[in-house]
């Protein structure tokens, strides 16, 4: 079984908790996946299965595209609602500044990781440290916020206000961070109160599948399964027209005499098929003599 699933995670599971699951479905079957999912969020995690898991390095996870509920009034360790919550007390925000608010966070930036993360600091992770109530200095990472928008607000039991914003981020984005951020700004505090991906590269929340279908479908995998190059579609493919090259590929030998894009530089990779199956990825490389071959970095068949 050769290929990528996209799970649609559900709330109160980590990634590999997923993992470990498929694997009582398939036990047979090596498998790992694109991009962590924190155990609170739900929605799109990437899964690589069989020969697909060694084509992870090239798999694109962006955009990330999420939607998130904050809480304002609220603000917490963790800024999320999930941690030690604390109430501000300022429940009441200009309304009309939500638009320039929204818009101030938009594009490149430096986003300072929250304490309560997987980061390392000195070999240790951040939330180890932070459970043992030691704050450490960090230094801001860039991350770049491609898209920020207000789907709905409205107000809780208490009489907090709530927005749901839709996020469309880079890797590395702390989508709670974000809505602290924006909570700050406000002068209410904020906290994230759900978290749903529905977008990484190429898989959507659309086309998931819970793992209760999966199971299901435990047979069925052409029903669920996406080829091995499905995530790979912006990456150039050289179709393999001689029986002798897919043999020189086998033998990790280089490749000749292929219809090169001359628009793509050497050290450009093309994912080789072969009879409408991806057997390979190489690179482009460059003779003593000028040639162009195309030397495999992953043979797969």
């Amino acid at each position: 079984m050769n290929g990528f699933v996209s799970i649609c995670k559900d709330q109160g599971m980590s990634s590999f908790d997923v993992i470990r699951q498929l694997r009582r479905m398939f036990p047979s079957v090596r498998m790992g996946h694109a991009g962590t999912l924190d155990p609170m969020a739900t929605g799109v995690l990437p899964i690589a299965m069989g020969k697909a898991t060694r084509l992870l390095e090239y798999v694109s996870t962006e955009p990330k595209v999420y939607q998130a509920d904050m809480l304002l009034g609220l603000t917490s360790d963790t800024q999320d609602i999930w941690g030690e919550l604390n109430d501000s007390g300022h429940y009441e925000y200009e309304t009309g500044r939500i638009g320039d608010c929204l818009a101030a966070w938009r594009g490149e930036q430096k986003q300072l990781s929250p304490m309560y993360s997987a980061r390392h600091y000195k070999g240790q992770r951040l939330y180890k440290l932070a459970r043992q109530g030691i704050e450490v200095e960090r230094e801001a990472r860039p991350v770049t916020i491609y898209r920020l928008e207000l789907k709905e607000s409205a107000r809780d039991a208490q009489g907090r206000p709530w927005l749901t914003l839709e996020i469309s981020c880079s890797g590395g984005t702390y989508v709670r961070t974000l809505c602290h951020d924006i909570g700050q700004d406000l002068g209410t505090g904020a906290v994230m109160s759900s978290l749903c991906r529905l977008q990484s590269g190429v898989f959507t929340l659309e086309h998931s599948y819970r793992l209760e279908q999966i199971k299901a479908l435990v047979n069925e995998p052409a029903k669920w399964l996406l080829p091995l190059d499905a995530p790979l579609k912006d990456m150039p493919a050289l179709e393999m027209t001689r029986q002798e090259q897919e043999d020189d590929l086998s033998m990790g030998r280089f490749l000749y005499d292929l219809e090169i894009n001359d628009s793509h530089e050497i050290g450009t990779h093309y994912r080789l098929r072969w009879q409408d199956n991806l057997i390979a990825i190489g690179k482009t490389a460059q003779t003593e003599t000028g040639a162009v071959i195309v030397r495999p970095v992953k043979v797969l068949a």
